[in-house]
């Protein structure tokens, strides 16, 4: 079993929030996630955990928001959420459409891309 042991701070911080809300021992926790050495999980904890508050924060003092388990209502106001970038982004493409049409008009120059252009 190969072992890496490159995880950013984020991903440590989600190990540790698994490790907390799940109930599952470190050794659980070392297998699952490849960790290397038993003694990684308690360093992440040491550095990223607030003994006062018992929240998870950065090394620079920041707290950290890792996302929460998905409940039912939280996957609805992510789709909603979701659509509403959907729909804004098409916007933004049908205008950035509007704005080459209307340049490659003006300056008489071409500006998209041939279908048969080599590369």
């Amino acid at each position: 079993m190969k072992y890496d042991n490159r995880k950013t701070d984020y991903e440590k911080m989600l190990i540790i929030k698994e490790y907390c809300e799940t109930g599952i021992d470190r050794r659980g926790i070392n297998e699952k996630f490849k960790l290397r050495g038993d003694s990684s999980l308690l360093y992440w904890i040491r550095k990223f955990v607030d003994p006062n508050t018992k929240r998870v924060i950065d090394v620079k003092g920041r707290k950290i928001d890792l996302p929460a388990s998905q409940g039912k209502e939280s996957l609805e106001e992510e789709v909603k959420r979701l659509r509403r970038e959907l729909e804004l982004e098409k916007l933004r493409s049908e205008g950035l459409e509007i704005m080459i049409d209307i340049a490659e008009k003006e300056f008489k120059i071409p500006i998209r891309k041939k279908p048969e252009a080599k590369q």
